[in-house]
């Protein structure tokens, strides 16, 4: 689809201010323009978030995010760089963690994967119209940036800069487009998405899980446990710790 778009400019605009503006246009706003439109045309029926409150969470459940985090850095260098690595290992720690961050707070846990479906798939889109544009925007939080801009380094961010903490909704964003990319890869295509456009209402989560339940299972890989241990868990809690006693 084409948008045939007019521009009038104020006569005292500079000539190449005006070039480099229309030159550009395509480029910077097609991601925005995706984003948007998405949620316009796709999510008209789809569950919308709601307020959240972190001061209502405790410290495992921030220990719990801060290790969701890390395993969502293994997914994203695959999904920024488009080179995934042990796809499967990293998808059963994501079922597992995610899990257990459920148990911890399930109305919290609700209100996040809204967030992450409707914001994630419209970030998706965005991400790929971004890659169309070769525009900057609308990408990765590790893009253009240092690689230890990731998700973990922004929870530790947090841990010392506490008003950072409303961040997490924000990371929703870019955790569900992840999401999308790691499902793409892991099944070979875009099969993923007729679960989002069935009747009943799914989140990004339950089509995580659906293939995690039909093509991986509980027995293989680590346990939550051997997951702790292998992503530095006891530091993860004692950032959690100084969050939660920051808010509290």
């Amino acid at each position: 689809m084409f948008v045939c778009l007019e521009f009038y400019f104020n006569t005292e605009t500079d000539l190449y201010s005006i070039i480099y503006i229309t030159n550009n246009y395509f480029t910077l706003s097609l991601p925005l323009l995706s984003h948007e439109f998405f949620h316009y045309d796709m999510q008209q029926n789809w569950s919308t978030d709601e307020p959240v409150s972190y001061e209502e969470e405790s410290a495992q459940w921030y220990s719990l995010l801060g290790l969701r985090y890390k395993v969502m850095d293994r997914l994203l260098a695959g999904a920024t760089h488009g080179t995934f690595t042990s796809t499967d290992e990293n998808i059963s720690d994501y079922v597992k963690v995610t899990a257990a961050l459920k148990a911890a707070s399930p109305k919290m846990f609700r209100k996040l994967m809204n967030i992450e479906t409707a914001e994630g798939t419209a970030q998706y889109m965005s991400t790929l119209a971004s890659r169309v544009a070769k525009s900057p925007d609308y990408t990765f939080i590790s893009d253009g940036r240092s690689d230890k801009t990731n998700f973990s380094w922004c929870f530790s961010y947090m841990s010392t800069h506490i008003d950072r903490v409303a961040d997490i909704r924000w990371l929703c964003y870019d955790v569900g487009a992840v999401i999308c990319f790691t499902l793409n890869d892991a099944e070979g295509g875009t099969d993923w998405q007729k679960t989002l456009n069935s009747r009943e209402y799914k989140t990004l989560n339950d089509a995580v899980t659906a293939y995690y339940d039909s093509n991986i299972g509980a027995a293989r890989y680590d346990s939550l446990s051997e997951i702790k241990a292998k992503y530095g868990f006891p530091t993860i809690q004692k950032e959690a710790k100084t969050i939660y006693s920051k808010l509290n």
